[in-house]
């Protein structure tokens, strides 16, 4: 008995994606099944030319990455809802250093995978240098003690994570079916 088991009917992901994702539609084997028969349609018919319904998506994403800040900040205004002295414009600012240092990082690490640095370094250190960078900011920023600044950064944290599951969840929405 093998100790590696190969999974059953694992698809293997190629170049040609595009190709294999046309062929198991146009076969009736990959199928939108939302509840909404319109909207069913819609993503149907998307799947019918997945290169384009790709660059639609990445045309939303571009069109609409600026949606990250208002939806954002008020994430950011409940880490500080008793203290008064902070505006949503303080948020706002926040948000936007905080988008552009992210920014910053994914170009770095893009270069430095162009460079030749694998995918699994380059991934460990955005993992790293995100929660430090929150950390540091939220400390300066709002003028925090050590305690004060981690338990707002795991809810922060907590934060970004829906705020990013709500965007990518528009964008790819908006892509979609518009």
């Amino acid at each position: 008995m093998s100790n590696n088991p190969t999974p059953p009917d694992v698809g293997v992901i190629t170049a040609d994606w595009s190709k294999q994702v046309q062929s198991m539609a146009a076969k009736g084997e990959l199928k939108a099944n939302t509840g909404d028969k319109a909207l069913d349609k819609k993503l149907n018919k998307k799947l019918q030319n997945p290169e384009l319904a790709l660059y639609k998506i990445q045309q939303t994403f571009y069109k609409f990455s600026f949606l990250l800040i208002p939806i954002s900040i008020p994430f950011v205004a409940l880490l500080f809802v008793w203290k008064r002295q902070f505006t949503l414009y303080d948020h706002g600012v926040f948000v936007l250093y905080s988008l552009t240092f992210i920014a910053i990082l994914f170009l770095l690490g893009a270069a430095a995978m162009w460079a030749g640095a694998g995918l699994s370094l380059v991934s460990l250190g955005i993992m790293l240098a995100i929660p430090v960078h929150m950390f540091a900011q939220l400390k300066g920023a709002y003028s925090l003690s050590v305690f004060s600044a981690s338990w707002r950064l795991l809810l922060l944290l907590m934060f970004c994570a829906v705020t990013l599951s709500l965007f990518l969840t528009a964008i790819v929405m908006l892509g979609l079916t518009g």
